[in-house]
C-alpha cells in the first residue's frame, strides 16, 4: 500500500452515504488525512451533515462543505478551484454525486495534477482504486487496495443512513405468530446466524413506522430479513416496502425467512413478488414446528450467506424449479 500521507479528502456527496464514509474512514486510517471537503447539494445536504456528525465526533476529522447546483458543472467547478485548498495536499474521492460533480472533480484532479480514488463495490469485494495524476497523459491506475470487510458494522451502517433508529425492547407479531412464538423464532434465528459468523441485530425499527425483523451483515454486505413462520406473498410486501422507503442502500439483501406456504399456488406468489423486489426466500419445513431443525440451521446459514455475497436472479429462479416443477 502506496506510504504516501494527505491532508485533505474531497468528497462529493450523493444519495447513497457509504461511497463517501467507506474512503473517508479508509484515508483517514490509511493515508492521514485530517480534514473533509464536502461538496453537496440541496438534496443531499441532510446526508452531508449525517455524514459530518461521523467525520468529526468519531474520526475526529476537520470538516469544511460546499452547497452547489448539483447538475451545473460549471458552477462546480468554480466552486472547487475557489476553495481549492493548494497548498495541504489534497486528494479526491470520485465516487458520490452526481455525473456533472465527477466530471468537475475529474477535471480539477487533472488540472492540478491531484491523485484521486473510486470506491468499488462490485464482484463481492470492496476496494479501493487510486489514480495518479502526475506522471502521464491519462490518469494511471496506481493500486486496487481491498479494504478490510469489518471497515464499519451494522450501527455505523444505520447511522450514516438515518437520524434515528432503536432496537425495539418488545415486538409484537399477530397472524399465525401466537404466544410470542415470532419473537422466539427471530430470536433462535439471531443466534443461529451469530454462530455462523455474522453480525445480526433483533427488532430494528426506523421513525415513523419501519420496522426489521433483523438486520444482518456478512463482511461488508448488509441485509435485512423478515421471517414468517408461513410464507405468503405478502411476506414479500413486507419487505420490500421497507427497504424503498427507508433508503436502506442500493445494494441491501432482502431475504425472507419462513415455513411451508399453505399449497403450491401460494408458492408460485411468494416467488413471482420475490424475483419482482430482487428478494430472496428461504424456506425452512422445521419453522412449521416452531423451532429450526439442525439441517435447517445449515441451510439457512448456508443460502443467507450466498445470497448476500451474490444476489443473482438465477438464484430465485432455482428456487421456482425446485418447489414447483413437482
Amino acid at each position: 500500500m502506496m506510504q504516501r500521507k494527505f491532508e485533505t479528502i474531497i468528497n462529493f456527496i450523493g444519495e447513497q452515504p457509504i461511497p463517501n464514509y467507506v474512503p473517508v474512514k479508509w484515508a483517514r486510517r490509511y493515508l492521514g488525512i485530517s480534514r473533509t471537503v464536502s461538496i453537496f447539494s440541496e438534496g443531499t445536504e441532510k446526508i452531508n451533515e449525517r455524514l459530518n456528525r461521523f467525520y468529526s465526533s468519531r474520526l475526529q476529522l476537520k470538516i469544511d462543505g460546499w452547497k452547489v447546483d448539483p447538475y451545473n458543472m460549471a458552477e462546480i467547478f468554480r466552486t472547487i478551484e475557489t476553495i481549492l485548498p493548494k497548498s495541504d495536499n489534497p486528494i479526491f474521492n470520485l465516487t458520490g454525486g452526481t455525473k456533472p460533480m465527477t466530471f468537475a472533480g475529474y477535471s480539477l484532479a487533472i488540472k492540478h495534477k491531484f491523485p484521486f480514488l473510486y470506491f468499488q463495490t462490485e464482484g463481492g469485494r470492496m476496494v479501493i482504486k487510486m489514480y495518479d495524476t502526475k506522471n502521464s497523459e491519462l490518469p494511471r491506475l496506481t493500486e486496487d487496495i481491498v479494504v478490510e470487510d469489518d471497515i464499519y458494522n451494522l450501527e455505523e451502517y444505520l447511522a450514516v443512513h438515518f437520524d434515528k433508529f432503536y432496537k425495539a425492547e418488545k415486538r409484537g407479531h399477530g397472524g399465525f405468530f401466537k404466544d410470542n412464538i415470532g419473537s422466539k423464532l427471530e430470536q433462535e434465528i439471531l443466534e443461529i446466524l451469530t454462530q455462523n459468523g455474522l453480525e445480526v441485530m433483533g427488532g430494528v425499527n426506523i421513525p415513523p413506522d419501519i420496522q426489521i425483523d433483523l438486520f444482518v451483515r456478512y463482511g461488508h454486505h448488509v441485509g435485512i430479513i423478515e421471517v414468517k413462520k408461513t410464507l405468503k406473498s405478502t411476506s414479500i410486501n413486507q419487505i420490500a416496502l421497507p427497504s424503498r422507503q427507508a433508503k436502506l442502500g442500493t445494494y441491501i439483501g432482502k431475504i425472507v425467512v419462513g415455513g411451508p406456504p399453505k399449497n403450491k399456488n401460494d408458492m408460485g406468489s411468494v416467488l413471482d413478488r420475490a424475483e419482482i423486489a430482487n428478494c430472496y426466500v428461504i424456506q425452512l419445513d422445521s419453522l412449521a414446528a416452531n423451532r429450526v431443525s439442525d439441517e435447517d440451521k445449515e441451510k439457512l446459514a448456508r443460502e443467507l450467506k450466498s445470497w448476500l455475497e451474490f444476489p443473482q436472479l438465477g438464484k430465485i429462479q432455482r428456487l421456482r424449479n425446485k418447489y414447483l416443477s413437482a
